[in-house]
């Protein structure tokens, strides 16, 4: 998958306004958490509100 298509569907995930674990995220986009990290740093400098708490898990800030 393309990392603009992944990004895509990151976001198509987290628009549900749930937390999501960083592992859950790997697995369903199946890449690696050190290049689903990145994709969220990218994510965060594009100015997506993202929000991640550690343990708890990933979302769009409200």
């Amino acid at each position: 998958m393309r990392r603009s298509d992944r990004l895509f569907r990151l976001l198509e995930i987290l628009g549900d306004h749930q937390r999501h674990r960083s592992q859950d995220l790997a697995r369903v986009l199946s890449v690696s958490q050190r290049t689903l990290f990145r994709d969220m740093d990218r994510l965060k400098a594009s100015g997506v509100p993202l929000h991640g708490t550690r343990g708890s898990g990933y979302q769009l800030s409200t």
